[in-house]
C-alpha cells in the first residue's frame, strides 16, 4: 500500500484502484504466509510428541524383564522434592508422607503445579528424593509406575470406540464386572437406552452423552484397573452434587487399603479426605 501511494504520488502511473488490488493481493499473501507458519509450529509439535511416544514405547519393550510383579506400593514419602520445569522452580522443599487408606486432598491456586505433583507420582517426570515404598522414584520406569497407578486428568480422554472398550479397556476386565462398576455409579440405565447400548461407539459427533457421562465413563476404568493409586485431577468439574457423592463413595469401596489423591476445589469433597498437601506452602517465595 506504501509502494503503491508512492508511485502515484511521484508520476501518477498507478491509479487508485491499483494501489487497493495491490493491497487485497497483500493481505491474502499474508494470511497463506500465516497458514504456513502456523503449520510449521504444528508439525514441529507433532514431531517431539511423536519422539516422545516413541521413547515411551522403546522403555517398554527394553523394560519389560525388569518388572518385579510383586510390588505394590503401599507408601509414598516425599523428602524435600525440588522439581523445575522449562528452568522454573515449580515447588521446592517439599515434604509428606502417605499410605494406604490414605485420601489425599492435594490444594493450591490455579497453576501453583497441583497436576505436575500428580505427573510425578506417576512417573512422567523423574525426581530427586520421591520415595514409593522408600524405593527412589528415579530408578523405576514409566512402566513399573504407570502398572500400579490409575489416572484420571481433568481433560478426559475417551478412544474413539465402543463404550464397553473404552471402560474394559478392550476386554482386559470381563463384561460382567463392567456393568456392575456402571450400575454402581448410576450410568448403567443410560448407556442400555442408547440405540447400541454398550456397543455404542464415542467419538466427536456422538451427542448422547453429556460431560458428567463421559467423566462417569473414565472414572469407571480407572475404578476397574484396581492399582495401587488413584489419581483425581478435577473430576467433579461436570457433575452435580449426587454424582459427586456417588463417586465418592465408589472411590472408597473400590480403593480401600490403597492411595487416592484429589485434585478439588469443592469443600464437599475435600471433606472426605483425611491429608492435605498445600501446594502453595512450597511455592518459591
Amino acid at each position: 500500500m506504501l509502494i503503491g501511494g508512492l508511485i502515484y504520488i511521484l508520476d501518477h502511473t498507478i491509479h487508485i484502484g491499483d494501489i487497493f488490488t495491490i493491497y487485497s493481493y497483500a493481505i491474502q499473501l499474508t494470511s497463506q504466509l500465516k497458514i504456513i507458519i502456523e503449520i510449521n509450529i504444528i508439525l514441529k509439535d507433532i514431531d517431539t510428541s511423536l519422539n516422545r511416544i516413541l521413547n515411551f514405547i522403546s522403555k517398554f519393550e527394553v523394560d519389560d524383564k525388569e518388572i518385579d510383579l510383586n510390588f505394590k506400593i503401599n507408601s509414598i514419602c516425599a523428602r524435600d522434592i525440588n522439581f523445575k520445569y522449562n528452568e522454573n522452580y515449580i515447588f521446592k522443599n517439599m515434604k509428606f508422607n502417605v499410605n494406604k487408606n490414605d485420601i489425599i486432598a492435594i490444594k493450591g491456586r490455579n497453576g501453583s503445579g497441583k497436576t505436575s505433583l500428580m505427573k510425578l507420582i506417576c512417573g512422567f517426570y523423574h525426581v530427586d528424593n520421591l520415595f514409593l515404598n522408600e524405593i527412589p522414584q528415579n530408578i523405576l520406569t514409566e512402566k513399573q509406575i504407570l502398572n500400579r497407578v490409575a489416572y484420571v486428568p481433568q481433560n478426559i480422554y475417551l478412544f474413539p470406540d465402543s463404550i464397553i472398550n473404552n471402560i474394559s479397556c478392550f476386554g482386559k476386565t470381563s463384561k460382567e464386572s463392567v456393568y456392575k462398576i456402571c450400575k454402581d455409579l448410576n450410568i448403567h440405565e443410560k448407556i442400555i437406552s442408547l440405540e447400541n447400548g454398550y456397543d455404542t461407539i464415542i467419538n466427536d459427533k456422538n451427542l448422547n452423552l453429556s460431560g458428567g457421562e463421559k467423566q462417569i465413563i473414565c472414572i469407571a476404568r480407572a475404578l476397574l484397573k484396581d492399582s495401587d493409586i488413584l489419581l483425581l485431577d478435577e473430576i467433579n468439574s461436570a457433575l452435580d452434587s449426587s454424582m459427586e457423592e456417588n463417586i465418592i463413595n465408589n472411590i472408597k469401596k473400590y480403593y480401600k487399603d490403597k492411595i487416592v489423591f484429589i485434585i478439588s476445589h469443592k469443600d464437599k469433597i475435600l471433606e472426605q479426605c483425611n491429608k492435605v498437601i498445600n501446594i502453595d506452602d512450597f511455592k518459591v517465595k
